[in-house]
Parts: structure tokens; sequence; C-alpha cells
């Protein structure tokens, strides 16, 4: 297990993720330290991954309560608790710091941990999202059209399940779900057809 698997993440680790999406660049910059962070933007390694998102997309998920962070608030530094989504108005956020705004020599917030679990589901790895959000349609749609053109009276569960069998034979990647296909059945023009008598 590396630092990338605990189930609370400091705002470094965080941010990093929701910028690059890279899992050993989270690992290899992930420790509490300001200057390292800052350093990372000014001065850009050369094998830095690319850019996904900004910072800010971490700051809006907070506040509007699409993500929960926990804390230790200035004025009871000895208790860890959920920070509220309006105390997000007031904080900037340079990690691994949460600065109040109204005194940027003041954290309003220290050791701010947010779930992994969480972030990951909000901000998915690439690949995950790819795989997810893309599919090759004009390909899915000439396999359709085969099926169809074979001429057999299919119900439209049995050309999704066709479908996805022939997607399955082809590749190892994963297929359209079968509501995903519906939709497209329905925007290809297919209507049930009955038996020849």
């Amino acid at each position: 297990m590396t630092k990338f698997d605990d189930e609370y993440w400091n705002l470094c680790q965080a941010a990093l993720w929701v910028e690059f999406r890279d899992q050993s660049y989270v690992e290899k910059h992930g420790a509490e330290d300001a200057d390292g962070y800052k350093a990372l933007h000014l001065y850009p390694e050369d094998d830095q991954p690319a850019k996904h998102a900004e910072i800010s997309e971490l700051t809006e998920a907070l506040k509007s309560n699409t993500l929960i962070a926990c804390g230790y608030h200035s004025d009871d530094p000895n208790v860890i608790k959920d920070i509220p989504p309006l105390n997000w108005y007031d904080i900037e956020l340079r990690p691994p710091h949460a600065f109040d705004t109204r005194n940027r020599a003041q954290e309003l917030w220290q050791n701010v941990r947010l779930k992994r679990r969480d972030l990951l589901r909000i901000w998915q790895r690439p690949a995950s999202a790819a795989s997810k959000a893309w599919y090759n349609w004009d390909e899915i749609r000439k396999i359709y059209q085969d099926v169809i053109g074979e001429g057999a009276p299919l119900s439209q569960n049995q050309i999704i399940r066709e479908i996805q069998a022939r997607l399955s034979r082809a590749s190892r990647e994963s297929h359209p779900s079968r509501s995903a296909l519906q939709t497209k059945l329905k925007e290809w023009g297919w209507q049930a057809r009955s038996p020849e008598s």
C-alpha cells in the first residue's frame, strides 16, 4: 500500500488528483508541503502529466456540498469536524493550507482531510472516465446494421445482446450499457418487426 491508498487525503493529494488525475504524481508530490506544491505550478517538471482541471473545481465541489472535508477549526483546534459548505466561501485554498480570506495570514481550518473514495468518484481516473463516456458509435452502428441486415426478426433486447456479444468478441474494452444502446437504437430508427408468416 502507498499513500495513494490512504482512506483520507490531505489537501495537496486532493488538489493534485483533481488537477492531474495521475496516481504516481499524487504519490510523488502529495506530501503536505506548501513550497513543493507551489513549485510544481511555477516550475512544471518535464514529466508532468496533462492537466485535467483547475483547483477551483475542488473548491466548488466543497461549496456545493458535493464533497465534504473535515479538519480542525482555528477556534477549536482540538476537535476534528466536518467543514460546513458555507465556510468554503471564506477559504482560500493554497494546499496544504485553507486560509481565511478575511485574514490571509491565518488558517481558518487546519489539517484538512478529504475521503479518497469521494475524490475518485467525482474525478475519475482518465481511463475509467473515458471507457464510460466514449464509444465508437459509428462502428457500433455498423454492427447494428449487420445484425438487422441478417433478416432475422429479433426483439430490441435480442439485438442489444447480439451487439454486446459481437463487441465483446472484438475487444476486451467495456461495451455500452443496455440503456445506452436502447437510446441509440431509437435514434437509428429501430422499430419492432413481427416475423413474417
